[in-house]
C-alpha cells in the first residue's frame, strides 16, 4: 500500500503502524520497522547493490516493495533509476544502447508503449519467459495498461519468486515492468487495483550517494573496484551463512521422532554432527564479514574526502532541475549532469594537494555546467542561471547561509512574479525552505500591513522575508521613515 507514495509519506505510514503495535502490545523488531530487512535477506539486497541499485534507505525500500509486489509494477523513476537497474540485471547497458540483452538463459525485451503491435509483443515475451521493459509510460497511463494487461498473464499465476529474483529461462521466468518519467500518475480506479505502483522518486541521500559514486569512479577507480569486491565478498559470506543455516534446519527436519526413539544415541551422535559442522560453518563466514566490514569501513574514511564536492554537485543539479519552474521545456536528465561532473574530473588539473585537487574539479564542473545549461536557456533566463550558481558557490565557501539565497532566489517567472505551478515535476530537491523567524518585530512597523499604492502584494511579500535578515536589520525602520525615498526609487525601477 505505501509504494505510491513520498518518502515522507512512507514514514509516516510507518510510524503509525508502530505506534499501533505499541498501543496493542504487539512485539516489534528492536531496529524498528525495517521493510527491507523483513521482506529481503540481505544477501539479496547487497547483490542488488552489485548491479547498480543505489545504497540510499528509500531507493532499496521501493526495491523490496517491487520484489514483493503482488501485480505487475508500474515505476514512478523521474531520475531512471530503476530502468537503469533491471537493465544490469541482465547484462544490458544503459538506456538506448540496444533493444534486448541476454545473460543466464534470461532475456530483455525494452519496448516504448507508442510501439505498433504492443500487445502482441508482451504476449510472446510471456510465452518465451522473457523480462519485458516498458519505458516511457505516458502520465495518462490508462490506455497503455489497457494494451499491455488485458490477456498477459496475472503476476500471481507466474512464480512464487520475487520479481528480481535470479531465475533461469521457461516460461516461469516472464517478468514485466513498466516505467513512467512522469512525477505523477492519472489512473482511473478500476486501474489503482491492478498495477503496484511505486515510487522512485531519487531523495536527497541519493542524490548526494550518487554524485559521490561519479567522483569517486572518476578520481579513483581502485577505491570503486575495491568497493565492488568487498560488497561482493560480503554478499557470498551472507549467502554461504543463510545456506549454512539452511541446511542446519533441513537436516534437524529429517530426523524424526520415530528414529530417534529407534535409536536414541546414534540419533543424538549425527544432531550433535550437523550442529558442529554449522557452527564451524558460520564461524568461518563470521570472520569473513568481519574483515569485509573492517575493509568497508576504511574505505568509507577515504570516501569521506570526495562528500563535500558530491554536496555541491547534489545542489547544484537542485539548481538546474528547479529551471524548470521557469519554463516546462527545461528538464535536464540526471544522466547527462553525472557525465558532465565525470568529465570535470577527467579534464581537472592533477595536483597532489587532495583540497586543491578538489577546488580544482569544483571550479571545472561549475564552468562546465553554467556554459552546458546556458545553450538550453532562453535569454531572459540566464540571467537566473548565473545568479542562482554564484550564490550556490558562495554558499559552498561559507559566505551566504541558506536563508539569504531562498530570499534572493524565490523562484521568479520573466515578468518577474513569484511561480507558484503545481504541476513542477518531482525532484530530489523538493524541500521546505529554511525556517526565517517571525515576519514581526517588536516596535517596527508592519510592512505587509501598509497600504502604499506603489507596491504590488508579490513586492511587499518579498520585502517581508528581506527584513528577515540579518544583513538587512533595520530595513522595516526605513521603510516606515523614508516612505517618499522608497516609492521614488521603486517607481524608478519600473
Amino acid at each position: 500500500y505505501a509504494g505510491p507514495f513520498s518518502v515522507d509519506n512512507r514514514r509516516r505510514f510507518s510510524d503509525h503502524v508502530v505506534d499501533c503495535m505499541c498501543r496493542h502490545d504487539v512485539p516489534q523488531p528492536l531496529d524498528g520497522l525495517n521493510v527491507p530487512k523483513i521482506l529481503v535477506q540481505p544477501s539479496r539486497t547487497m547483490k542488488w547493490h552489485l548491479h547498480g541499485l543505489p545504497r540510499d534507505s528509500a531507493t532499496l525500500e521501493g526495491a523490496a516493495i517491487l520484489d514483493m509486489a503482488g501485480h505487475w509494477p508500474l515505476i514512478v523513476d523521474p531520475q531512471r533509476v530503476m530502468g537503469g537497474f533491471v537493465r544490469a540485471l541482465v547484462g544490458q547497458g544503459q538506456e538506448g544502447t540496444s533493444q534486448h540483452g541476454v545473460i543466464n538463459g534470461r532475456v530483455l525485451l525494452v519496448i516504448n508503449p507508442s510501439e505498433p503491435k504492443l500487445q502482441e509483443k508482451v504476449i510472446a515475451a510471456a510465452e518465451l519467459g522473457f523480462w519485458v521493459l516498458v519505458e516511457h509510460v505516458p502520465t495518462e497511463a490508462a490506455p497503455v495498461l489497457e494494451r499491455l494487461l488485458v490477456e498477459c498473464p496475472h503476476r500471481a499465476s507466474t512464480s512464487n519468486l520475487g520479481l528480481l529474483a535470479e531465475i533461469g529461462g521457461g516460461s516461469s521466468a516472464f517478468r514485466l515492468f513498466m516505467v513512467t518519467l512522469a512525477p505523477s500518475l492519472k489512473l482511473p480506479e478500476e486501474w489503482v487495483h491492478r498495477v503496484a505502483q511505486i515510487n522512485f522518486t531519487l531523495t536527497p541521500e541519493g542524490l548526494k550517494r550518487r554524485m559521490l559514486s561519479v567522483i569517486v569512479s572518476s578520481e579513483r577507480p581502485d577505491i570503486q573496484q575495491r568497493r565492488a569486491d568487498v560488497l561482493s565478498s560480503r554478499a557470498q559470506a551472507q549467502h554461504e551463512s543463510d545456506d549454512a543455516e539452511e541446511a542446519m534446519l533441513e537436516a534437524l527436519s529429517s530426523f524424526q521422532g520415530e528414529e530417534l526413539a529407534n535409536d536414541t544415541l546414534h540419533g543424538i551422535e549425527a544432531l550433535s554432527n550437523v550442529v558442529a559442522l554449522s557452527q564451524a560453518a558460520s564461524a568461518a563466514v563470521a570472520e569473513r564479514a568481519a574483515n569485509s566490514s573492517r575493509a568497508e569501513t576504511d574505505l568509507e574514511r577515504s570516501l569521506r574526502l570526495y562528500a563535500p564536492l558530491a554536496e555541491e554537485a547534489a545542489a547544484m543539479f537542485c539548481i538546474i532541475s528547479g529551471l524548470v519552474r521557469l519554463s516546462p521545456m527545461y528538464q535536464f536528465a540526471l544522466q547527462w549532469f553525472e557525465s558532465m561532473l565525470a568529465s570535470a574530473v577527467g579534464e581537472s588539473l592533477k595536483v597532489r594537494s587532495v583540497d586543491m585537487r578538489l577546488a580544482q574539479i569544483s571550479q571545472q564542473f561549475l564552468r562546465k555546467v553554467h556554459a552546458g545549461t546556458l545553450q538550453a536557456l532562453l535569454p531572459e533566463h540566464r540571467l537566473v542561471l548565473s545568479l542562482r550558481l554564484w550564490l550556490q558557490s558562495l554558499q559552498n565557501h561559507g559566505k551566504a547561509s541558506a536563508s539569504e539565497i531562498h530570499v534572493l532566489t524565490r523562484p521568479l517567472s520573466a515578468t518577474g512574479h513569484a511561480v507558484t505551478n503545481a504541476s513542477v515535476p518531482t525532484s530530489p530537491c523538493t524541500s521546505e525552505h529554511p525556517a526565517m523567524g517571525s515576519s514581526e518585530r517588536s516596535g517596527e512597523p508592519d510592512i505587509a500591513a501598509t497600504r502604499d499604492d506603489f507596491l504590488n502584494d508579490a513586492e511587499k511579500e518579498g520585502l517581508v522575508e528581506l527584513a528577515q535578515l540579518p544583513a538587512f536589520d533595520g530595513i522595516r525602520k526605513s521603510f516606515e521613515t523614508k516612505r517618499t525615498d522608497w516609492r521614488r526609487f521603486v517607481q524608478s525601477s519600473r
